[in-house]
């Protein structure tokens, strides 16, 4: 089993026994799972206005997913929560996923919050980790990360 398949099924076990999404705090981080990222959107905008991190989309049919950095959160999902703006940019492979199987198919997870400063750094380090489908180009920072 891969360590993808590993935290899948953690993260699947987590939404059995909690509600809508679970926040854990860390030392440097708060990490929350958002179990459908359609029905939860105004929450997801309100809970990460003016915050940097590393964030993770989930298709919850497929099991594949996406990492990505901000360092405004709430600015970046209003684009993804914007169908007109990811029709536009359907060469994102998670742009095209999010249209194909909807919004209510994905979990969305702030992996964590952290310094403007560290978000290469971090988000290279669940590129390595997680090895996400949906990134084609796995070095953190690049401007064409999703793109095919």
């Amino acid at each position: 089993m891969n360590l993808t398949m590993i935290n899948l099924s953690l993260l699947n076990f987590a939404f059995f026994f909690n509600r809508n999404f679970i926040k854990k705090k860390g030392k440097n981080n708060v990490q929350v799972i958002y179990e459908d990222a359609f029905s939860m959107r105004k929450a997801i905008l309100k809970d990460n206005a003016c915050k940097a991190g590393i964030y993770m989309f989930t298709n919850k049919t497929t099991g594949d997913i996406y990492v990505g950095q901000s360092i405004d959160l709430r600015k970046r999902f209003l684009n993804y929560f914007n169908l007109s703006y990811i029709n536009k940019r359907n060469e994102l492979v998670i742009n095209r996923a999010l249209i194909k199987y909807g919004y209510s198919k994905f979990f969305l997870t702030i992996l964590e919050y952290c310094d403007i400063s560290d978000l290469d750094i971090r988000e290279q380090h669940y590129f390595d980790t997680l090895n996400p489908k949906y990134n084609i180009q796995k070095i953190a920072g690049g401007s064409s990360r999703g793109l095919v």
